[in-house]
This record gives C-alpha cells, sequence and structure tokens, in this order.
C-alpha cells in the first residue's frame, strides 16, 4: 500500500476537493474548522483500483475487483477491493475516508463479515484522513477484531498530497501483533 500511493494523481487528489468531496461532519476537524470540503471514499477508491490493476493485475496475474457482490440471506453487501490470485492469500480491503470515530468503527465492525464470506486470509480497514492531528490519537481496532484479523491503517494527508503518515495496527503472518505510529512516507 505504501508503495501505491507514490502513484496518487497529485493533481487529482487536489481537484477532487472542489469536484469530488463530502464534509467532514460537526465532529471532525480539518484545517482548523468543521464541516470542511473532504475526499469521497470513491476518490481513493478509483485511485487504488486504478494503480493496484496497472502493477499487480498486468505485471503480476492478480485478480482486483472492486464493489465484489456479497449475498448472506436476504443482505447484499458489497466488499470494496479484493485481490485475488490462485495460490496466494486472498485479500480484502475496506477503505473510508476521513471518518468520525463512530464510522471508522462500523466500517472495522463489517470487514470480517466481508473476509469469511471471500473466505479471505487478510483483510484490511484502509482509513485516508484529512483530520487535524489526527495520527495523535487514532481510533484502533479492538483485540477481538483483530484477532478475528481485521487490520487497520491510517493515512494521513495533507491537501496537496505532498505530505502522508501512517499509523498501522496488524498481525503478521505467525500471528504477532505489529504497529508503526506516525511514519512519514515518500510520496
Amino acid at each position: 500500500m505504501k508503495i501505491a500511493l507514490r502513484f496518487f494523481d497529485k493533481n487529482l487528489i487536489i481537484q477532487s476537493e472542489y469536484r469530488s468531496y463530502k464534509r467532514s461532519g460537526r465532529t471532525v476537524k480539518v484545517m482548523g474548522g468543521y464541516n470542511a470540503k473532504v475526499l469521497r471514499e470513491s476518490v481513493y477508491d478509483t485511485e487504488l483500483m486504478r494503480i493496484l490493476t496497472n502493477w499487480l493485475n498486468k505485471i503480476e496475474g492478480y485478480g482486483i475487483i472492486s464493489q465484489w457482490h456479497l449475498h448472506e440471506l436476504e443482505d447484499h453487501k458489497y466488499s470494496d477491493i479484493v485481490i485475488k490470485k490462485a495460490g496466494e492469500p486472498t485479500v480484502v480491503i475496506e477503505l473510508l475516508a476521513t471518518g468520525s470515530q463512530s464510522s471508522i468503527k462500523d466500517c472495522i465492525s463489517k470487514t470480517p463479515t466481508y473476509k469469511r464470506l471471500l473466505s479471505a486470509e487478510e483483510a484490511w480497514v484502509v482509513h485516508f484522513t484529512r483530520e487535524d492531528d489526527y495520527l495523535e490519537h487514532p481510533y484502533w481496532q479492538t483485540d477481538a477484531e483483530l484477532d478475528q484479523g481485521v487490520n487497520l491503517v491510517h493515512f494521513w494527508h495533507d491537501r496537496s498530497f505532498d505530505t502522508v503518515k501512517m499509523s498501522a495496527h496488524w498481525k503478521d503472518k505467525s500471528g504477532n501483533s505489529q504497529r508503526i505510529d506516525n511514519e512519514l512516507l515518500t510520496v
């Protein structure tokens, strides 16, 4: 994911604040104010799909599927991105754009269902945010959610996507809990 971010179209990111935005809401402060314009999830989804398809699909032969339709009883669900290749672990990625604590919690809570329905070995919640000072107090999954295989990464970025910082909490292949806090990325 860190490598993929290097290929985000920075001009698109800047323009999307005016063309494809949502409001940060009354509880999320961005650039000193509430209800600020922030990018919609679809902007990050489109960029990730473009990059992952060109990289993993065309070069490595992985299937990169967006909005995989899942059906459970009378409920229809759609996972954001699924990465799949025969003989390799299936990975489900759930995206969130500048979310409140409750929206992050909701995204985390639905991810084990997607993981189960897709028989995925790995699941990641990927939260892109512009919230002021977010990485000083990020919301993390519970130990029980981590034990269910829900990994979480937060990417904070500035308006121009020149500065990107990452914090992540996950279990490695050996089942050991790993954590990165406030790492400055090269983009």
